[in-house]
């Protein structure tokens, strides 16, 4: 990211959406000098496994 040194106001960014790809790119932002806002529908993440693979334990 690239900023103008004359410019008074922060960079932000908004994520739309909290799953795989929201968590991963809030974490990609929180290292880049720029307040990040996440917004996603539910208050909880969710992660269900394939039902064979938690049914038989077998590695994904």
């Amino acid at each position: 990211m690239t900023r103008d040194p004359t410019s008074a106001k922060p960079l932000r960014a908004v994520i739309l959406g909290a799953g795989f790809g929201g968590l991963e790119a809030a974490r990609a932002l929180a290292r880049a000098p720029c307040a990040v806002t996440l917004v996603d529908r539910h208050n909880h993440h969710l992660f269900q496994p394939p039902l064979y693979q938690a049914a038989t334990a077998a590695p994904g």
